[in-house]
């Protein structure tokens, strides 16, 4: 590394008129806490609740708006910093939360596509090392099972090295793709490559403490008479993208390239609290 090179770690020196927040490092229990701030945090939940539970009866629909409220929030909080409170879900703006969404359903969709076959060949990878365990040992069951011991470990191993991989791809493509609201504009390589080697760290760390989040708002949701899985899972979309916000910050102040907001959508401010 040269040394005009600069530390991806280390924070710029930023203007103190700067737009946008300047963050140090991540708070992981504000991005819970601040669903909370709203005086109408019960009714954002059940309309998320309403949404994801509506497509039982009509798929993706409901999952895009709420995946579009998801980034609106972002968006308002980024554009409002230091400013409390967040707008409340609103079916008044159906259009512009579906819009917003489909952009993000339609990158992730490509996303898969690209990713699906290496899973796949790894997967018959798999499959044929089982194999070669069974046909190298003769049936003998005792080699088989120490075969086998050690085939679940090394794919431990490996599902681990993919979760990390894909999560430090698909984070900053979901971020591009939520904030420009633009197709083409999502896949910037250049700065998704930047995003990447300022924040693989605190990707994957945001990522693991959303999945413990997740699973145990879940387990929470089925002791609730299983309903409450909806509301459950609406709370963890909304840690989700003030998780997305932090790493955004977090980027920016690390000296990162900001994102080209779409200067024509209308978001309401956040209300104080």
């Amino acid at each position: 590394m040269s040394t005009d090179d600069p530390n991806p770690y280390q924070p710029a020196a930023i203007d103190p008129n700067s737009p946008f927040e300047v963050r140090e490092s991540l708070e992981y229990m504000r991005a819970i806490h601040y669903v909370f701030e709203s005086p109408k945090w019960t009714m954002n939940l059940l309309w998320g609740s309403l949404c994801l539970l509506s497509t039982q009866a009509i798929p993706i629909v409901g999952q895009l708006l709420w995946i579009g409220y998801q980034f609106e929030i972002v968006e308002n909080l980024f554009r409002n910093p230091g400013r409390q409170g967040y707008p409340d879900f609103d079916m008044n703006r159906f259009k512009e939360y579906l819009l917003r969404g489909l952009w993000i359903f339609l990158v992730m969709l490509v996303m898969m596509l690209v990713l699906m076959p290496i899973m796949l060949v790894l997967f018959l990878g798999g499959a044929l090392v089982v194999g070669g365990i069974g046909a190298a040992t003769g049936g003998d069951d005792e080699a088989m099972a120490v075969g086998m011991i050690a085939l679940i470990v090394l794919g431990g191993i490996l599902g681990f090295v993919i979760f990390t991989l894909m999560t430090i791809v698909i984070t900053p493509v979901t971020l591009r793709a939520g904030l420009t609201q633009d197709f083409r504009a999502s896949f910037d390589i250049a700065w998704i490559k930047d995003f990447m080697r300022r924040m693989w760290v605190e990707t994957l760390l945001s990522q693991l403490f959303l999945m413990a989040v997740g699973i145990l708002a879940e387990v929470v949701g089925l002791l609730a008479c299983i309903i409450g899985v909806f509301p459950a899972i609406a709370l963890i979309f909304l840690v989700q993208g003030h998780l997305f916000l932090q790493l955004y910050q977090l980027y920016l102040a690390r000296g990162g390239r900001p994102i080209q907001l779409k200067e024509d959508t209308a978001i309401p401010p956040a209300k104080p609290v």
